[in-house]
């Protein structure tokens, strides 16, 4: 049986391969600094799960923010979109 060390670096490996080529370097090297700060002696115990914590915040913030963005260029970039937009 594997341990939870193997188990995700196997799913992460997997995600990674799903990303575009600059997407998986982008992800790699975030994997990469999260790891270096772990070794480096950053946060432990409670404080280590508030800084985690925080980064899946941040990241579902921006995730929220950029498909907001999309969907609102998505439907200026509509005919029908553009037409209700002037006439509003």
């Amino acid at each position: 049986m594997t341990d939870n060390k193997e188990r995700t670096s196997y799913y992460t490996q997997v995600r990674a391969r799903e990303l575009t080529p600059s997407a998986r370097f982008v992800f790699n090297e975030v994997l990469a600094t999260m790891q270096d700060a772990e070794e480096l002696g950053g946060p432990d115990g409670q404080a280590y799960l508030d800084l985690m914590q925080a980064i899946i915040d941040e990241a579902a913030m921006r995730q929220q923010n950029y498909a907001e963005r999309l969907a609102d260029k998505s439907r200026s970039d509509h005919p029908c979109g553009s037409q209700r937009s002037r006439q509003a």
